[in-house]
């Protein structure tokens, strides 16, 4: 309270030209700080060191469930697809056919993303379809909303 009058009294210009004040007022702050944490509740400790029986061991991968290279693969196809899409943005092709091509591509790279990267192509049939299901009514639902709005969808 003290210091919220001495800045009004002083003025913030007076208040911010004393070293004292710019040094005095972080470390009143760092202190104030050190003494909440030294008054927690909770024990904070350094961690110990990892030993090496302490480590995961690292099993093959569940049944039907592809190994890393096989994600390496499909990371690189991506990469590639990624590429042809760029190429294509700078040749001189129609802009409907451009605008096709590259949604296509996209829905391409977006299929192989949710069945690989999250896994619902080696999980339950259930999953698939209520994911499946829900995109086509956010898409039933983005057209019915662009169509009311007197938009297009090019």
């Amino acid at each position: 309270m003290e210091l919220a009058a001495l800045v009004l009294a002083t003025g913030v210009k007076a208040f911010f030209q004393s070293p004292a004040y710019v040094i005095g007022v972080p470390l009143v702050a760092v202190g104030g700080l050190a003494l909440m944490l030294a008054l927690t509740p909770f024990e904070l400790r350094w961690p110990a060191p990892i030993r090496e029986s302490d480590l995961p061991v690292l099993d093959d991968p569940p049944e039907g469930h592809p190994d890393a290279s096989e994600y390496v693969k499909v990371g690189v196809f991506l990469a590639v697809v990624t590429a042809v899409e760029v190429a294509l943005y700078y040749l001189d092709l129609a802009e409907g056919a451009l605008l096709g091509l590259l949604l296509a591509l996209s829905a391409l790279k977006f299929i192989l993303v949710v069945m690989w990267f999250m896994h619902l192509k080696f999980d339950n049939r259930l999953f698939s379809t209520m994911f499946t299901g829900g995109m086509i009514l956010v898409l039933a639902l983005f057209t019915i909303v662009l169509a009311t709005l007197g938009s297009s969808l090019v």
